[in-house]
């Protein structure tokens, strides 16, 4: 499931920065491509923000958020809705004409509270109500992504000068890999490119 929000939302990421509302996301429309990739397809309703009139009510009954539905002005954060809805029904198999009713949200939600904290968080910041508060795809992948890493490795610097030119000095650095039974010692190569740890 995480891999499926990772990509999916890379692409809703990649559309927001370049001023575009797809505004019909849902599950039929996440597709995998041939090298495993989950892309984005179906793009005949989307919208540049520029646009002055976005209040047109378009999209998928079931996945279309509040503002959407009420025919008043949205804007990017429509999508994280509706991303909000598919991720819910690709997990409950329920249909999206249930999950839209907020009652119904709140029994789903529930449920992963306890099942699964990471996706109730994001599933509850894409759903809020006012589209201010919803949670930015961008912000969703690098939630993933420090929950997958968090725990896993500890990384210990040697002592080194800081005063150094460190975009051109290697350091070795001890990674410790905490698996359940055992403790590894990994010794790797690393380098500082201005601010960037590159592994």
């Amino acid at each position: 499931m995480n891999k499926i929000i990772i990509e999916t939302c890379e692409g809703l990421n990649y559309l927001h920065i370049n001023g575009l509302i797809h505004r019909d996301i849902k599950p039929n429309n996440i597709i995998i491509s041939e090298d495993g990739t989950y892309k984005i397809c179906d793009f005949e309703m989307i919208k540049e923000l520029k646009d002055p009139d976005k209040s047109t009510r378009v999209g998928t009954n079931g996945y279309m958020a509040p503002e959407v539905r009420d025919q008043k002005d949205y804007d990017e954060s429509a999508d994280i809705y509706s991303l909000g809805i598919s991720i819910l029904q690709m997990i409950s198999k329920d249909a999206a004409e249930n999950l839209e009713k907020s009652w119904y949200q709140e029994i789903i939600l529930n449920d992963l509270k306890t099942t699964n904290p990471l996706i109730f968080e994001i599933c509850s910041k894409c759903l809020k109500k006012d589209p201010k508060e919803r949670i930015s795809a961008q912000e969703i992948i690098t939630k993933i992504e420090n929950s997958e890493n968090e725990g896993k490795f500890h990384i210990l610097p040697k002592k080194f000068n800081i005063t150094k030119n460190l975009t051109s000095k290697n350091f070795k650095y001890e990674i410790f890999l905490i698996n359940n039974t055992e403790s590894k010692i990994f010794h790797i190569k690393v380098k500082f490119n201005k601010r960037n740890l590159l592994l």
